[in-house]
């Protein structure tokens, strides 16, 4: 809950059980599921490994994934009218960026890691200057962490740029289409 630290103002009507049930709620669903799943797709014999290399093997954890971000989404926007709408515009955000890389993966590879860290680049960004928390140093520290990943994935020779660049735009994307709806 990055959000939390870096505008704290944005949940000072929240008690602290509520925000405790939240993460934990969050972290079930976009940490710990999709891992679960991933890990048993692994051991069933379904991926080689847990690198997932190819498109077909990134399909069936990526359809699960959609399937909890979706709810995590849809629990948020339903039950929690005083949660945060830039929280609700990001989990919606997540959503999309995982549905557009499934869709996407069916067809060419793209790269997950560069897709999340641009679209949580972009929610701190929307974060600084919609908020009255106008702190950049976070959106910074998730650009440097951004252009690190892209080093590493091209590096280890991971993805091509096309392939990165697709991942970064996603991301981009997946935010501007939530915070449309939201803002």
């Amino acid at each position: 809950m990055t959000m939390m630290l870096c505008c704290p103002a944005l949940f000072i009507s929240i008690d602290a059980k509520t925000i405790g049930l939240w993460k934990i709620q969050i972290g079930l669903n976009t940490i710990l599921y999709p891992l679960l799943v991933t890990l048993l797709i692994w051991k069933l014999g379904f991926t080689k490994d847990m690198y997932m290399r190819t498109n077909q093997e990134r399909l069936g954890p990526l359809m699960a994934t959609i399937l909890f971000y979706f709810w995590n989404f849809y629990v948020f926007h339903k039950s929690y009218s005083e949660a945060p709408i830039l929280l609700k515009s990001f989990l919606l955000a997540t959503f999309i960026s995982v549905s557009i890389l499934f869709l996407t993966t069916i067809f060419t590879k793209m790269s997950m890691h560069t897709t999340a860290l641009a679209g949580a680049a972009s929610a701190l960004f929307l974060l600084a200057i919609k908020t009255p928390c106008a702190n950049y140093i976070p959106f910074v520290i998730a650009i440097v962490a951004l252009a690190k990943v892209i080093w590493a994935r091209l590096y280890l020779k991971e993805h091509t740029i096309a392939e990165i660049v697709s991942g970064v735009v996603i991301g981009l994307v997946s935010q501007s289409i939530a915070w449309y709806f939201y803002a």
